[in-house]
């Protein structure tokens, strides 16, 4: 629908379009139903097109297809021509033996350690930076309440706002979370790239550690070597208030966007997040 926060709260040069992060939460709860047990990661994610809301409700569908203990999914639409749109793709892994005991491998994050050295910025100042590049973040998309950038890494305190707080619980990824994670990538990317805005396209691996609490951490590093021209990656990882790991994603891609992409009319064409300069 196009009423829905994730529809008012989340526009691009004014225009209505469906959260990336929308995509993660839709194939979680699609794959955790069809297989009877809650989904442990997701693997190989594709952004493949936008889902544009702009012209009212859309119908998507969800497809799963076994592939050995896993299942592979894909998120799809119709166009005006009746053409088969695919908007997401990726592999939903389920528990396997011993899962619950990695779990407790996980080390402690020391986030007040990590503050230290940190140039500090309010959510206010935080989102000017993607306004001034027309996007557009409502309420429920302002999660990021405090922000910490550093030379080698970035640290946003997340919240989910009041009022989507009642359903909280049904959620698996909420993608106001994951959204101001992927948001925090811009406190590290900014340090290299002054008003650059990047387009994230696909992840390789996303781990459901523990459940997602209505106020934690995004800590974001790059990610090893940063050899393709254009493209960046970065491991994120979304911290309890205490430190412990609840989600993991492991090369998140992104990648430049040409500054004819900036404007309005197509923003129809991709589902951008700005990465830029605060």
């Amino acid at each position: 629908t196009d009423k829905a926060f994730y529809a008012t709260d989340h526009k691009v040069n004014g225009i209505s379009i469906f959260p990336g992060a929308g995509f993660l939460e839709i194939a979680c709860i699609a794959g955790s139903i069809a297989g009877e047990q809650r989904v442990a990661a997701i693997k190989d994610i594709v952004w493949a097109q936008p889902l544009n809301l702009a012209n009212g409700a859309q119908l998507a569908k969800t497809y799963l297809k076994l592939i050995g203990d896993d299942s592979e999914y894909e998120i799809v639409s119709l166009d005006e021509e009746n053409e088969r749109v695919v908007h997401a793709q990726g592999r939903l892994v389920f528990p396997e033996a011993g899962y619950a005991q990695a779990k407790e491998k996980q080390a402690r994050v020391d986030i007040q350690a990590l503050k230290t050295g940190c140039r500090q910025a309010g959510a206010d100042e935080h989102y000017q930076v993607f306004a001034a590049l027309g996007f557009e973040y409502g309420p429920g998309f302002r999660a990021v309440q405090e922000f910490y950038s550093h030379d080698s890494y970035a640290l946003a305190r997340l919240e989910i706002p009041e009022f989507l707080l009642a359903d909280f619980e049904q959620y698996m990824l909420h993608p106001s979370l994951i959204d101001g994670a992927l948001q925090a990538v811009a406190g590290l990317l900014g340090k290299q790239e002054a008003g650059t805005p990047y387009l994230p396209f696909a992840v390789d691996d996303i781990e459901l550690i523990r459940p997602l609490t209505p106020g934690c951490y995004a800590y974001v590093e790059m990610a090893g070597e940063q050899n393709a021209a254009g493209i960046k990656k970065f491991n994120i990882s979304l911290l309890s208030e205490k430190g412990e790991v609840l989600v993991k994603l492991s090369n998140f891609y992104v990648r430049a966007l040409p500054p004819a992409a900036l404007q309005p009319d197509a923003a129809t064409g991709q589902d951008k997040v700005a990465l830029a300069q605060e």
